[in-house]
């Protein structure tokens, strides 16, 4: 009996309230990973791991490696059941996948219903590119489950400089109720500003507020707003922009002088 499987739970259980859930997921994907390269576990244990591992998505990307390294070894009928659960964890994980495409493009041509589940890993590999998805990541800020927002404000954290217009969204989340979100949502404004010091977003969102986009104008105004009296060198370009001609902005501009001033206590 394979008694480092028996114990996950309690493992898990046991990790400290403290570490951050970026961490927790770390944490945990290094132990089941374990259980998938321990050759003496029986193979329905490494198959659990492996299905554990493909419900966490995209956090369970640090496996993928050992995941294509377990697919070019593994051989014969026995085990099967074991390359079936990676490549379909590899699907499930999306994004964080996309190495492994050569490894299971290579693996075709076994037999029909092997092949299906190569395609159909592959297929979904490449439709979680998450730069096509920068638009619901935005909107994932504002769901009502905390889950939904920690995995949007991550992979906002990964696309990095490419998600600059998610900036607003992400200061206005920094008072997300959700301790993990907001540890998320802090670390992603540094990934993609460079800094996670507020006056390098506030740059960010002050060239914002001259964009094009009216949504990025107003959104820029509303997360300046939150940032209170930390936005104070913005006052001069919002004073500028009063004039918007479009009236939400103009009143979400108004409102964010007064907070920041102080005008608002």
């Amino acid at each position: 009996m394979n008694v480092r499987w028996l114990l996950l739970p309690i493992m898990i259980a046991l990790l400290p309230t403290g570490v951050h859930a970026d961490d927790r997921d770390d944490n945990l994907v290094r132990e089941l990973t374990a259980v998938l390269k321990d050759r003496l576990a029986p193979t329905w244990q490494r198959v659990e791991a492996v299905r554990t591992l493909a419900k966490m998505g995209a956090s369970a990307g640090l496996a993928v490696p050992d995941f294509t390294l377990q697919l070019q070894k593994l051989k014969g009928e026995d085990t099967y059941p074991l390359q079936e659960a990676l490549v379909v964890a590899l699907g499930q994980i999306g994004s964080p996948s996309k190495t492994a495409i050569p490894t299971l493009t290579r693996l075709a041509g076994r037999d029909v219903f092997f092949d299906t589940l190569l395609r159909r890993s592959v297929d979904q590999i490449m439709a979680a590119s998450e730069d096509a998805d920068l638009p619901m990541l935005i909107r994932l800020l504002k769901n009502r489950d905390e889950a939904q927002r920690l995995r949007a404000a991550k992979a906002l954290g990964r696309l990095g400089p490419d998600a600059k217009s998610a900036v607003a969204e992400l200061v206005i989340s920094l008072n997300d109720p959700d301790d993990d979100v907001r540890r998320a949502v802090l670390k992603a404004l540094g990934l993609i500003v460079g800094s996670t010091r507020p006056s390098d977003a506030i740059s960010v969102l002050i060239l914002d507020l001259q964009d094009s986009d009216v949504g990025f104008r107003f959104r820029a105004a509303k997360a300046l707003a939150a940032y209170g009296r930390e936005a104070a060198p913005a006052l001069d370009a919002l004073q500028r922009a009063v004039n918007d001609r479009d009236k939400d902005v103009r009143r979400a501009i108004t409102d964010a002088i007064n907070i920041i001033s102080g005008a608002g206590n």
